[in-house]
């Protein structure tokens, strides 16, 4: 009875392990699915803009602005897709404009030390992303997220463009008065985007993924992936994302701005 005992015992282990096990995969299966199907939503999302006329109302400014997507009633997405010429390059913008996104985006005091470090490894070329440099030059991942959601290091010169630029950097450089003539470009695209996406999954899981993609012409319309990052249930630097995914959402695709 008990050698009995001891194994029904043991199979119910085995039996509970296997199903939690097949449940993690599943779920994770999920999450790469979801994150996956973000980045290419919000291919066709700049696939289709860039068709329309600059004077249809249907167009896309891609500044930031939550976009609600839902493709299956399983999945909801919130999108941003930010063109990276309204973004800060941190390679070459000014140290007044850089040290003014960095104390609107995480402290209130921004050293020369640590503006000149991160000129230094921007320029590097060692690092294929913002958060990169900003972890690199000592910030917290959290404080790095932040930044790097308003920051790029794959753009064509210092300024930004005036209507691609997003409103929480827009509204920062106007309450720390930098002159925006020489801070706004007229150039509207980069034909290069950010892409921010969290995505919630069955079983309550929050996907935050990021990446960098490019349009390129040569030899047809295709998108280079420059850079891409997927993260689990961590949602700092896109807390607003992440509330606006748990609100009640279609079970046919569609795709529409906050």
């Amino acid at each position: 009875m008990i050698l009995l005992s001891g194994l029904v015992v043991g199979m119910n282990s085995l039996v509970s392990g296997s199903l939690r096990k097949s449940g993690a995969v599943r779920n994770a299966a999920n999450a790469d699915f979801a994150a996956g199907s973000a980045f290419e939503l919000s291919k066709a999302i700049v696939l289709g803009n860039i068709t329309l006329s600059v004077m249809d109302e249907r167009r896309v400014k891609f500044n930031g602005a939550p976009l609600a997507c839902g493709y299956a009633s399983e999945f909801k997405t919130i999108l941003k897709i930010v063109d990276v010429a309204g973004l800060v390059d941190l390679r070459f913008s000014s140290d007044q404009l850089l040290s003014l996104m960095l104390r609107g985006t995480i402290t209130p005091s921004v050293s020369n030390a640590l503006i000149s470090e991160i000129r230094k490894n921007a320029k590097s070329g060692e690092f294929i992303s913002s958060i990169d440099v900003f972890l690199a030059s000592g910030l917290s991942r959290t404080d790095a997220e932040r930044a790097a959601a308003l920051s790029t290091v794959h753009g064509r010169h210092s300024r930004l463009a005036r209507d691609v630029t997003p409103q929480d950097l827009a509204r920062i450089v106007g309450v720390g008065g930098v002159d925006g003539s020489r801070v706004f470009g007229s150039s509207p695209s980069n034909k290069t985007f950010k892409v921010a996406a969290v995505t919630e999954v069955p079983g309550k899981t929050s996907v935050v993924s990021q990446a960098v993609i490019a349009l390129e012409n040569s030899g047809g319309v295709r998108f280079r992936r420059v850079f891409e990052r997927k993260v689990r249930r961590r949602l700092s630097g896109h807390e607003e994302l992440g509330a606006h995914v748990r609100a009640p959402s279609s079970n046919t695709a569609w795709c529409s701005h906050l």
